[in-house]
């Protein structure tokens, strides 16, 4: 059961990256669109985390510490990658956003003492040249991406990585510190108060098309509120389980990046070349180490 909440987590961490892409390019020409996109996508992973707390109803007040630095990291984390997708290169991006897991799993090493083995060694060693190939193999040939790297690109993956990096480690202490409960409880006063923080963001730069934008576009940030609830909620369900973080983190961002790629290749007319071909063999071989 462990493996299959693992590929659940794989499945909707590649679906906030294309859903935020395909966002982007449908309003490449509407003004400060993003605003838009934080606050539903927001609002969409709230109503998901209300549904699954009314479904398995549990609280306890000392969880709601847990919520006010989720809710910032996840306000982050959303800001941080509609952000960076916009303005620098796509196949980056999604490099950065699955290394942030990596630190999750680094994080592992010197707090929680997970025990680090050859196989771990090796297997983190062949994650970091799959990603790398990945990324040179797929930079070349995506098509509507800035090619240069700007220092807002670097700000706001930056702003990603703290934020997806902090969101993992977070839940992990509440789920230690609760012995796997409240977590629900936890993730729905986290995302209304994200809800809030992205409205008060979007005041600084409003968007004067925002009706034709929600009228056009809704059912990205939708989808993509959807997919990061559930996400979560897979990796609530992993912390409780005796999987070790250095399984779970590398597993969720290689699995991540690599149905990213296939994805687009499927459905976005995108073509495998050879070095990427061999980056994603690597990444394979990767989870089987890191599963040893």
């Amino acid at each position: 059961m462990p493996y299959l909440y693992l590929a659940c987590a794989m499945i909707c961490s590649a679906a906030l990256n294309l859903l935020g892409t395909r966002f982007n390019r449908k309003n490449a020409a509407r003004q400060n669109a993003n605003g838009i996109y934080n606050i539903l996508v927001a609002c969409s992973a709230a109503l998901t985390w209300a549904v699954i707390t009314l479904i398995n109803p549990s609280f306890h007040p000392a969880a709601l510490l847990y919520s006010i630095g989720y809710g910032v990291c996840f306000t982050m984390a959303i800001c941080g990658l509609i952000g960076a997708l916009k303005h620098g290169p796509v196949p980056l991006t999604a490099f950065a956003k699955q290394l942030s897991l990596i630190c999750v799993s680094l994080w592992g090493f010197v707090f929680w003492r997970v025990k680090i083995t050859s196989f771990t060694v090796i297997g983190l060693l062949l994650l970091a040249v799959s990603l790398y190939l990945c990324f040179l193999a797929k930079e070349k040939h995506v098509q509507n991406s800035p090619r240069r790297v700007t220092g807002r690109w670097v700000l706001y993956v930056l702003v990603l990585i703290a934020g997806n990096a902090g969101c993992s480690i977070i839940q992990k202490y509440q789920q230690m510190a609760f012995d796997g409960q409240y977590g629900s409880a936890m993730m729905l006063a986290a995302s209304v108060l994200s809800v809030g923080l992205c409205a008060l963001l979007s005041r600084k730069n409003p968007t004067p098309r925002w009706r034709e934008i929600v009228r056009d576009s809704w059912y990205y940030p939708a989808a993509a509120g959807l997919s990061s609830a559930l996400m979560n909620l897979f990796v609530i369900f992993l912390a409780s389980t005796t999987l070790s973080p250095s399984v779970i983190y590398p597993g969720q961002a290689t699995g991540g990046f690599i149905l990213t790629t296939l994805i687009s290749v499927i459905f976005m007319g995108e073509k495998i070349r050879l070095r990427e071909g061999i980056g994603l063999s690597i990444g394979a071989a990767a989870l089987v180490f890191l599963s040893l």
